[in-house]
């Protein structure tokens, strides 16, 4: 008897969690969750960094610095010449990598590199570079960096500290964007409500973003995503909204952008963290990029007219949650929270 309740317990349980995940994923419940998983991997959020023919370079949240064999799968450990070397203070100029801590109150962070190809031991390569910046953030994959200098915030390169931005006395801090030759700088003034300026940079001239609902204009609203196709430009806002505008030019004047699609965000993101735009090489013929909304549902987002549908990833599962993207050797790769690093192929 006591056999037989046991396994009626069993098997009462088991339905009960059938019911329970059975209105998840469309109806398909338990099984469509399982199929759509990832194994775990122990290090923790990955940014991506840059590659070589054979590695990845990232960071990882629980290791750090480290390089990643492709055809193995392995990591290595970098040692960094500092600790500890935060997701938001490592960058590229395509050669070196390089990295810093967090500065002490009142003191400039001190800034690192090593040559990223042909040294084994990457201890042996570090340089240090005598910083005159307080830096608050860097560009992953862009040579791109804000600092403050003053009541200042300011865009630089990393790499020589070339200036490419000043915000005299404007911002308290500052989201710092890049795709390609563009960086997009989305900034607030004020504690509450926050007010937002958001400034375009396509290497040589610059316009100031402005964002419309209809005949509102919108400025308590932060720019956490953006693309331009060559000539259509959409940027994601904090709370989901997709702003567009076609024809795009940059030549001073403000640049004005309309609102249309909405992509589901989770509300409990930081203000002033990138959401990561994974997207084809722009020399495709695909002109869309993605973005990972509410409940890791990937949507397209088209520049030519703001639009935002949900599409589905074979190379995505729902249970993996993107952290980064990088395109490396044709090939395409995602950081991920808690499933390392995993190729991506684009749905048709």
């Amino acid at each position: 008897m006591k056999q037989s309740n046991l396994l009626q317990t069993i098997i009462l349980l088991l339905g009960v969690l059938l019911l329970t995940v059975g209105c998840n994923t469309d109806g398909e419940g338990l099984f469509y969750l399982v199929s759509q998983s990832e194994e775990s991997v122990n290090v923790g959020a990955v940014t991506l960094i840059g590659s070589t023919p054979t590695d990845l370079f990232a960071h990882t949240d629980s290791s750090g610095l480290q390089r990643y064999t492709i055809s193995s799968g392995a990591w290595t450990s970098i040692p960094a010449s500092v600790t500890p070397v935060l997701a938001n203070q490592v960058s590229t100029d395509g050669t070196n990598i390089y990295y810093s801590g967090r500065s002490g109150e009142g003191e400039n962070n001190k800034l690192y590199s090593f040559v990223k190809s042909g040294i084994p031991d990457y201890s042996s390569s570090v340089a240090s570079l005598n910083n005159t910046y307080d830096i608050l953030s860097m560009l992953p994959q862009h040579d791109l960096m804000t600092t403050r200098e003053g009541t200042d915030i300011k865009v630089r390169k990393v790499s020589d500290g070339t200036e490419i931005a000043s915000h005299a006395g404007t911002f308290v801090d500052a989201l710092l964007l890049a795709q390609g030759n563009y960086s997009l700088s989305s900034g607030y003034t004020g504690t509450s409500p926050r007010t937002y300026t958001h400034t375009l940079f396509d290497g040589t001239n610059s316009t100031v973003i402005t964002l419309k609902d209809g005949t509102t204009s919108v400025t308590d609203a932060v720019i956490k995503a953006f693309f331009i196709d060559g000539t259509n430009i959409a940027v994601v806002t904090g709370g989901g909204d997709v702003y567009f505008k076609t024809g795009l030019t940059i030549t001073g004047a403000p640049t004005e952008l309309a609102k249309n699609g909405n992509v589901p965000l989770s509300s409990s993101t930081v203000t002033l963290s990138p959401l990561p735009v994974v997207h084809e090489a722009l020399s495709s013929t695909s002109s869309t990029f993605f973005v990972q909304g509410l409940n890791n549902y990937m949507y397209e987002i088209d520049p030519a007219d703001g639009t935002a549908v949900e599409k589905s990833f074979s190379t995505i599962a729902l249970t993996v949650q993107v952290s980064s993207f990088l395109e490396a050797n044709s090939k395409y790769y995602i950081g991920t929270v808690s499933n390392g690093i995993l190729e991506i192929t684009f749905p048709l």
